[in-house]
């Protein structure tokens, strides 16, 4: 997570930005929850997804987006929970720091996302065969389901137009082989600036008796 961290850092030179910048929806903040998250779920995500949409709320009705309202209730670790502080705050450091970056880059252009793979995009050689029939692969851009595929079928190919900026492309997988299951969940920011071809790419490896992992997920552009 900590290179993820290096890349997605950014520094917005003012707190308070106009309102007419335009909030994220609720997928997108799950979105951004995901990739801050490593692709897992955490116990107090609900906790932040709630403390975000109130900040938004009252971010309307004030008529001023102010990133240092944000900061500060995610600031706060909830009660009655064992929770790690050092993670908490790594966790919500990582989700102020992209919404910041959301929210700077808003505009009103919109730019075609395609991802195409014209040969095989799963790198499965640590783990060997795998079943292919019962084995699936889901994609979701900023939360929303927008393919999936049994690993027997050729990849269905994604065309898509989104808003310039920030967006989250994630891979959520239930692998079998004859020895293990890789049943989890991988993403890639994706930073829209133009018209864009992306590859995917994907790879597993062993983690302990009968489970695997992801070793790691890209999107490669294609020139």
């Amino acid at each position: 997570m900590m290179r993820l961290f290096s890349v997605i850092v950014f520094l917005v030179a003012t707190s308070d930005l106009a309102v007419a910048a335009k909030l994220p929806t609720e997928d997108e903040v799950k979105g951004v929850m995901v990739v801050c998250g490593g692709g897992q779920s955490r116990s107090y995500s609900g906790d932040i997804a709630a403390k975000i949409d109130v900040w938004k709320r009252g971010a309307s009705g004030a008529g001023t987006v102010k990133m240092d309202d944000l900061s500060a209730v995610l600031s706060t670790v909830p009660q009655g929970q064992q929770i790690n502080e050092a993670n908490y705050k790594q966790y919500t450091s990582c989700i102020l720091d992209l919404m910041k970056k959301y929210i700077s880059q808003q505009d009103d252009r919109t730019y075609q996302l395609s991802i195409q793979s014209n040969d095989l995009f799963i790198d499965n050689r640590e783990i060997g065969a795998v079943r292919a029939r019962s084995s699936t692969i889901g994609f979701e851009i900023d939360g929303e389901n927008v393919a999936s595929m049994n690993l027997n079928q050729d990849f269905p190919g994604i065309t898509t137009t989104l808003n310039a900026g920030q967006h989250v492309f994630t891979y959520r997988v239930d692998i079998r082989t004859d020895s293990l299951r890789i049943k989890s969940s991988c993403s890639v920011p994706i930073n829209l600036k133009s018209a864009q071809t992306l590859a995917p790419r994907i790879a597993f490896a062993p983690y302990d008796e009968g489970r695997g992992r992801i070793s790691g997920c890209w999107l490669k552009p294609i020139s």
